[in-house]
């Protein structure tokens, strides 16, 4: 939400980062305690006018940071990772986490898969489909892959132009930011930039092929042109879809 993101961009800003993407950006609770301290000293005028700061947000951001940091300290947490969206949106992530499975996993038992797609059905397309198809946009590639296939056996025809779009993602991995030489840290995110390591976080792409994603794309069309993006997007244009968003769960 509003406050976590705020808190993202006041802490790029003073560490004087630059292009760094909000989602994924973690901050450590002692970060948390020193700008709140900070906060606290200054009067309104001067939060409104702090690098980073959104102007409508500098009269309450102190009580949500004072949240943040209650919450941390009650639950000892040290560091957090900053998300860009509300709590519907989480609690949609979380039951697609639990239709995609994972290998390691409790969760990857067929039939709680299924009891999780069924909850997303019962949604409704208006309310699942959109929230699916924006994380084939995450910079996690496992929701890519765990949302294409909630898509897919959900029957919705109506993602399969954003299914080819994700065949093929290009992820940027963020290396550097520790003050040991040579030390790296990673994670993806929708940017792009160069490669360096032991100094300034630096960012490269790298790309990813999603099988889920075209297991989905088959399932929904019928059709199967492999990895050729090309031949995928020549079909979209050409193609007789089925009405949106068929029941194909038990198909």
């Amino acid at each position: 939400g509003g406050t976590f993101t705020t808190l993202a961009e006041l802490t790029m800003a003073s560490k004087g980062e630059v292009d760094m993407p909000v989602a994924g950006y973690k901050v450590s609770h002692a970060e948390v305690r020193h700008l709140l301290d900070r906060l606290r000293k200054m009067p309104l005028r001067a939060r409104r006018g702090m690098a980073g700061m959104t102007p409508d947000r500098a009269d309450i951001i102190i009580a949500g940071l004072s949240i943040v940091d209650a919450l941390m300290k009650r639950f000892h947490v040290n560091m957090l990772a900053v998300h860009t969206r509300g709590v519907r949106d989480g609690l949609l992530r979380e039951m697609l986490d639990e239709a995609g499975g994972a290998a390691d996993t409790a969760t990857d038992l067929p039939a709680q898969r299924d009891a999780a797609i069924e909850r997303l059905a019962t949604l409704g397309p208006q309310v699942a489909v959109p929230t699916l198809v924006s994380a084939l946009a995450s910079p996690d590639n496992g929701q890519v892959n765990r949302a294409a296939e909630a898509l897919g056996r959900l029957g919705a025809t109506s993602a399969v132009g954003p299914l080819i779009a994700a065949l093929e993602t290009q992820h940027v991995i963020v290396v550097g930011g520790d003050s040991s030489a040579g030390a790296t840290s990673a994670t993806f995110t929708p940017g792009g930039g160069g490669l360096s390591m032991g100094s300034g976080p630096k960012q490269t792409r790298v790309p990813r092929r999603n099988e889920r994603v075209l297991e989905a794309l088959v399932r929904l069309s019928g059709a199967n042109f492999e990895w050729d993006v090309q031949a995928w997007r020549a079909w979209f244009l050409n193609r007789a879809m089925p009405p949106a968003d068929l029941d194909l769960r038990r198909g």
